[in-house]
């Protein structure tokens, strides 16, 4: 079954949301990972935007660009302890 509906291209809890939905399927999550472009391309400052990025990009084993992600992150909520682990636990695999 297939469902359709119109929403503004803007709001990025739809982007968010639909993204995570679809990660959860490992044959989707390219799909994931163009909704989260698009939310940080409209909203520089998501935090989790690119926090969910950064683990779909771990997911595919893009280490580099996940780490990246999440030092992005860090620009705009520098205290959070779950990004600081993030990139830590990146910098093992590197």
């Amino acid at each position: 079954m297939v469902y359709h509906t119109r929403v503004s291209p803007k709001d990025l809890t739809i982007f968010i949301n639909l993204a995570n939905l679809l990660a959860k399927n490992d044959s989707r999550l390219e799909e994931a990972d163009a909704l989260l472009r698009r939310a940080i391309s409209l909203r520089e400052d998501n935090v989790d935007a690119y926090q969910n990025r950064g683990s779909i990009l771990v997911r595919q084993q893009r280490f580099a660009e996940a780490e990246d992600m999440y030092r992005r992150a860090l620009k705009y909520k520098y205290t959070s302890a779950a990004l600081h682990y993030n990139v830590s636990h990146i910098n093992v695999h590197i």
